[in-house]
């Protein structure tokens, strides 16, 4: 699949600004089909609370666990599921292997970072090197190639800002076509002459 928007990482990056400690789980390599492809994002927090999905839910609940694992231990760990895995209870569709790198020690100035670029609406790229343990964000060149991809122990992970869609329009549908949107991960601009539509918006807080 192409890269796109990556509403796991943004719920990382939430966290630790809000003082909440969190995981951020990436597919590295594989061996064999799976459901996500590498560079996608799933996110845990000390909490439990997750954003995003891996597998499918064959994978998430053993995932989850091991992340909290990882935050008691504090340090990175990278894992191997299915074919190959020590983890032999564990099974993948097809017959296949996944490796997730564990990271919960993203720096403060890079999630910063992260959170300004969303703001401001610009494509980064989430560099992590799973063998040395380090993390660090880039800037998107127009030679970058569209898919995440691993170079030798990195994993470039190329994210898109969230779509945003222009709503134009007037009566009742506008703020159910709004709440769809925005619950699917949209941003909205809306431009409506209706002020009870333009009151329903602002109420719900879709603008």
């Amino acid at each position: 699949l192409p890269v796109a928007y990556d509403d796991a990482f943004c719920a990382y990056v939430a966290w630790p600004l809000a003082g909440q400690r969190a995981d951020l789980v990436t597919p590295v390599g594989s061996d064999g089909a799976t459901p996500r492809p590498l560079g996608a994002h799933l996110a845990i927090s000390e909490t439990g609370e997750t954003s995003g999905y891996l597998s499918g839910g064959c994978l998430e609940q053993t995932v989850a666990a091991e992340a909290q694992s990882v935050l008691r231990d504090g340090a990175n760990r990278l894992v191997r599921y299915g074919k190959g895995s020590v983890y032999f209870d564990v099974s993948l569709p097809c017959d296949s292997g996944l490796d997730l790198y564990f990271d919960q020690d993203l720096p403060m100035h890079l999630v910063r970072d992260a959170a300004r670029a969303r703001s401001a609406r610009e494509p980064v790229i989430l560099e992590t090197d799973f063998e040395r343990h380090t993390s660090n964000l880039a800037a998107v060149t127009p030679s970058e190639p569209t898919r995440s991809h691993v170079r030798g122990s990195v994993m470039r992970t190329v994210m898109l800002p969230a779509p945003r869609v222009l709503i134009v329009g007037g009566g009742p549908a506008i703020g159910a076509i709004a709440q769809v949107l925005a619950a699917t991960g949209f941003e909205l601009d809306i431009v409506t002459p209706d002020d009870s539509v333009r009151a329903d918006v602002v109420r719900a807080g879709l603008e």
